[in-house]
């Protein structure tokens, strides 16, 4: 693929998917609180990183290291650490996170009840595994991700 254009500019009525694209990360974006701190809601995550999750192993502290950062900046899990982030804290906002990247709008309650149901149903590794389950048809999320309030 070639990034050259023939010497002829460019017109207006030119497709320019960056032009586009930045025009979309304008929009207002929504803020919540998490551990004392006010975060950005992600609304995507880099490709890369969401296959990396895929092919990870539940509990790989780098990996999570590596997830919080792409979605809520450097720094982020050991500063939530350093406030007593639980596992099963960390568990509900990386499964709620997930969720709103995917453009649902369950609440964090939601999501921690259903983690729950989960969890007593056995299936804690296919709760990590969802985060990649819309690029897997052959994985079953285990949160009604077309679900929306």
């Amino acid at each position: 693929m070639s990034n050259e254009f023939p010497d002829e500019e460019l017109s207006e009525d030119t497709l320019d998917f960056d032009q586009f694209w930045s025009n979309q990360k304008i929009k207002e974006q929504e803020k919540v609180k998490i551990l004392g701190g006010w975060v950005v809601v992600p609304t995507d995550i880099p490709l890369a990183i969401e296959q990396k999750a895929q092919n990870t192993k539940v509990g790989d502290p780098s990996a999570t290291k590596e997830l919080l950062a792409a979605l809520y900046g450097d720094g982020t899990y050991d500063e939530w650490v350093s406030r007593g982030l639980t596992l099963r804290q960390l568990t509900v906002i990386m499964a709620w996170s997930m969720l709103r990247i995917q453009g649902n709008k369950l609440t964090f309650a939601e999501v921690a009840e259903r983690m729950e149901e989960v969890m007593a149903s056995g299936k804690v590794q296919a709760l990590f595994g969802s985060i990649g389950a819309q690029s897997n048809p052959d994985s079953t999320p285990p949160i009604d991700s077309t679900e929306t309030k």
